[in-house]
């Protein structure tokens, strides 16, 4: 029924789950868009970190899921989109968890 709709992914925010990703209802959501072939994005505003324990962790449980880390996890901080100049930072370990993904 979501592809008669034109929905082709979905999309997760961590802020949303306060339970965390992994917590069993992120697990359910993100088994059934990999039933779906829904690809699920990830947004991570706060910084990659934190999240990447929930992220792997998900990807261990339901492995044909296909994801996708928006904006590339946001590994630099704050995530203003460039606004700050060089008061911005990569978060370098944020950065090295983000590549470890690619498995």
């Amino acid at each position: 029924r979501l592809a008669e709709q034109g929905f082709v992914a979905v999309r997760f925010n961590p802020a949303l789950f306060p339970d965390g990703l992994d917590s069993p209802v992120g697990k359910a959501l993100f088994e059934k868009a990999g039933e779906l072939v829904l690809p699920v994005g990830i947004m991570c505003f706060s910084g990659f970190t934190a999240q990447a324990p929930a992220i792997e962790a998900l990807m261990k449980s339901s492995p044909d899921t296909t994801v996708v880390i928006d904006h590339w996890g946001f590994f630099r901080q704050p995530a203003t989109g460039g606004l700050l100049g060089d008061a911005g930072v990569n978060d370098e370990e944020a950065w090295e968890k983000l590549l470890a993904l690619a498995q």
